[in-house]
């Protein structure tokens, strides 16, 4: 679910704050 939910912020939120979650939260994900 939380990989979802990243994902979707990821294109309004212009991917940079999400960044950092992702690569915090699910390193293994390569964005």
């Amino acid at each position: 679910m939380k990989d979802f939910l990243s994902q979707r912020i990821t294109c309004p939120h212009c991917g940079h704050h999400i960044h950092l979650d992702l690569d915090a939260s699910s390193g293994d994900q390569d964005y």
